[in-house]
Order: structure tokens, then sequence, then C-alpha cells
């Protein structure tokens, strides 16, 4: 736990850690959980196996990522095979493909870089994305809603 350059507080914990004597720099992780928070942004990043680097603070993640971006009310839930989580940037990176939904749709891409600080998320090689229509702002006439019908003659 601790705070970036920035100021805002980030959280490490993991199932189990693994030091190698001799080398105070790296640290091998088990079910590592990286959490970081901005003004309007929050970042939940899980893995099975994980290798935190204390020197730079990066978190390199791998087998079974999840990324959770939350911006304002909306919930991103991304996964990948392999990510780094960078401390002092506030990036989640992943150059090994990346699916990913929220309420709003789905998408799927080559790489992904999520700037936490800055609540946005970039995609980029071969980006294919299916976007929900809110129903609350689709025409009347395209609803599933009925208007209440008059009563007719009996």
């Amino acid at each position: 736990a601790g705070v970036d350059d920035k100021g805002h507080p980030y959280d490490i914990t993991a199932d189990a850690a693994l030091q190698t004597p001799g080398v105070k720099e790296v640290v091998e992780l088990v079910q590592p959980r990286a959490v970081t928070t901005g003004a309007d942004t929050k970042t939940v990043v899980t893995a099975n196996k994980g290798v935190f680097q204390t020197k730079d603070n990066v978190l390199d993640l791998s087998d079974g990522v999840t990324l959770n971006h939350s911006v304002g009310e909306e919930t991103y839930v991304f996964t990948t095979s392999a990510a780094t989580v960078s401390i002092g940037d506030e990036t989640v990176q992943s150059t090994t493909g990346v699916e990913g939904e929220s309420g709003s749709g789905t998408l799927r891409a080559d790489r992904m870089r999520a700037y936490n600080s800055e609540g946005r998320i970039v995609f980029e090689g071969n980006v294919s994305m299916r976007i929900y229509p809110d129903k609350a702002k689709l025409p009347e006439m395209l609803t599933n809603d009925t208007p209440d019908s008059e009563e007719g003659p009996q």
C-alpha cells in the first residue's frame, strides 16, 4: 500500500508472496490484486500470478488477468492473458489481446492501455465493438413499452 507520485492511493495484495534471497527488488505473487484510485476512477486488477518490481513500482500480471475499471457510474470489465500495472504512471497495459464488456456493450482488441487518472482506455489493433443502445433514449415506437390502451366497446 502507498501513494503514487500524484498523491493517489494504491494497494497491492496477494494470497502468497515469495522473495528470492538477495533480490529485494522482485517479489513473486500468487493471486495478486492491485487497486488504484483517482479523482473519479477506480481500477482493480487481479490475476493468478504476478511479479512486483518494487524499485520501479511495476506489477507484471499473468494467467487469467481481469481488469475492472470504474469511471463515474460506469464499470468496464476486461480479461486478458497478461498485463502490466505501472503504479507511478497510473496505467494498465496489455499487448496480448483483450476482451471486455460494460452495460454499454462489448469490445475486443489486440492491445489496451487504461489511464486511471484520466478515466480513459485506449484500444488498438483489430478493434471490434458492439454498442447496446440505451432503451430510455430509443423512440417510443421502438421500445417494448406500449401506451395504455383505451377501453373499447364491450
